[in-house]
């Protein structure tokens, strides 16, 4: 999704392992968005999500 509006931009998301996050996770992982911040209380499920984005999507990992 390429958005001016977005171009440059940190997005945070909270709860990122739930169903609902992954979903926003996926649907900004290649926007124009310099930067995006995960926040979740499961430490164990956010390493995981981690090591699976590196793996699936390591061009796009970095911003992450």
């Amino acid at each position: 999704m390429n958005c001016e509006l977005f171009k440059d931009k940190t997005l945070m998301i909270t709860g990122e392992t739930g169903s609902f996050g992954s979903t926003v996770l996926k649907h900004f992982l290649d926007s124009d968005l310099k930067e995006i911040r995960i926040f979740s209380r499961d430490e164990k499920k956010q390493d995981d999500m981690r090591h699976q984005l590196q793996a699936e999507h390591p061009d796009l990992a970095g911003k992450v």
